[in-house]
Formats: structure tokens, C-alpha cells, sequence
């Protein structure tokens, strides 16, 4: 169950620190539906493929940067279109480049 452990607004303690609140299903869609929303789109968490979707694909993690720190991380990019479309595009990792 992916509430477990979540209080009654459907958010719980964080594994990586006292500071850092874990959100489930039901505070993003509390979230969503108080402020007319369809979307959570948030960045700034390191993901694998540089996109990440979530909570009942109402969630859009977007990490922009391939290989972060020597990581073997993509880059995520989203597009969204004036009619609403959303357009996701994954840049894989280029091993070769060089690292600054």
C-alpha cells in the first residue's frame, strides 16, 4: 500500500532526513484538485532516465542533466503544448563526453 506509514493528509517522514516529507496519493490529488490542477511537474531529484512518473502518472519528476556528477544518470525534457499535450523526450547518457 503506498499510503502506509502516511498521516491522515497523506504525508509521512522521509528515509533521507528529519526536514524531508514523503507525499502519497492522496496529497497529491488533495493538492491537485484544491488549486484546479491536472499536474504535479517538479525537478531537481536526480532520476535514472531523467524522467520520472509517479503517483498515478500525476506526478512529473524532470532531472535535466545527464551524467550529474560522474553519474550515469539521462536528461529529461517535457513539452507542453498550449492544448494541454504533454510530450516527454529522454537523452541518454553520452559516455564519451568529457566531464568538467
Amino acid at each position: 500500500d503506498s499510503e502506509k506509514g502516511l498521516d491522515k493528509y497523506g504525508f509521512g517522514v522521509n528515509a533521507r532526513g528529519p526536514s524531508i516529507r514523503t507525499f502519497g496519493k492522496r496529497a497529491v490529488e488533495k493538492f491537485l484538485g484544491g488549486n484546479g490542477l491536472e499536474y504535479i511537474l517538479r525537478a531537481h531529484q536526480e532520476k535514472c532516465n531523467g524522467l520520472r512518473v509517479s503517483q498515478h502518472a500525476k506526478v512529473i519528476t524532470i532531472f535535466s542533466s545527464s551524467g550529474y556528477c560522474n553519474h550515469d544518470n539521462g536528461a529529461g525534457v517535457v513539452f507542453l503544448s498550449a492544448s494541454g499535450e504533454i510530450r516527454m523526450v529522454i537523452k541518454a547518457h553520452n559516455h564519451t563526453q568529457a566531464h568538467g
